[in-house]
């Protein structure tokens, strides 16, 4: 995902990590704007919630 993003010359603003530990550290667990939305904007920004590996606390 984050490199797609990259390639597409658009930015990742937010990285939240979340505490998960059923897929593995890295996994994107949300984003916004959400998986399947059409994105016109060559400037367009990410916010992504990723997984740190950790069981939740």
């Amino acid at each position: 995902m984050k490199d797609c993003v990259q390639a597409a010359g658009w930015k990742i603003m937010v990285q939240t990590p979340v505490d998960e530990s059923t897929y593995g550290e890295g996994t994107v667990l949300e984003q916004y704007p959400p998986a399947g939305e059409d994105i016109a904007d060559k400037d367009a920004e990410f916010t992504l919630k990723i997984s740190t590996g950790n069981p939740p606390q």
